[in-house]
């Protein structure tokens, strides 16, 4: 890749399109992530993924390239498209997946204007987003576990060897046993 690229993905797009643009706009936050990672070589490039207003039910992996050799900034930004009115949903089902957003392998990441949501039954063990050995910047995006009460062993952010970068405020609208926890 020579230059920084743009994807888009809308609740309403097809994973058969292109993602280039909205018209033609992938379906799945999946979708997005696969082609970045497995048909492109970076190069010091960011990818981002613009995505549209509206709710996507589903867990990601984003792994890296174990060389890390990706550059200092994150190479792959994850976003509501801009001048999008509307809200973009990334919401967790933990009778399917505890963990919403999985970062590994020295990937270096950015997700803005995003609001996580767990569609919880109150059950123990979800995490929002978990890093490992990787890097996140986090913009201006809510958390937020839809529970009856606070669940136990709970986490928005979990990194273990990793970086977390906040560059905006982002909220808290509550559910969780634990916001930030870190380790190695």
């Amino acid at each position: 890749l020579s230059t920084s690229r743009d994807y888009y993905v809308s609740s309403t797009g097809l994973d058969t399109s292109n993602g280039l643009s909205i018209a033609t706009a992938f379906k799945t936050i999946t979708k997005a992530i696969s082609v970045v990672f497995s048909s492109l070589n970076l190069r010091g490039q960011q990818v981002t993924i613009n995505l549209m207003p509206g709710e996507y039910l589903e867990s990601v992996v984003i792994n890296g390239n174990s060389s890390g050799s990706y550059g200092l900034e994150p190479s792959l930004r994850i976003r509501r498209a801009p001048g999008q009115a509307g809200v973009v949903y990334w919401s967790l089902d933990p009778l399917v997946n505890t963990v919403l957003v999985s970062i590994g392998r020295n990937a270096r990441v950015s997700l803005d204007s995003i609001h996580f949501r767990g569609l919880s039954t109150n059950t123990p063990n979800v995490q929002f987003i978990g890093v490992t050995d990787s890097l996140l910047v986090l913009g201006a995006c809510d958390f937020n576990l839809l529970s009856t009460a606070v669940v136990s062993n709970t986490c928005h952010i979990r990194l273990k060897g990793s970086e977390l970068q906040l560059t905006k405020a982002y909220t808290l609208l509550g559910g969780a046993t634990n916001h930030i926890i870190a380790g190695k």
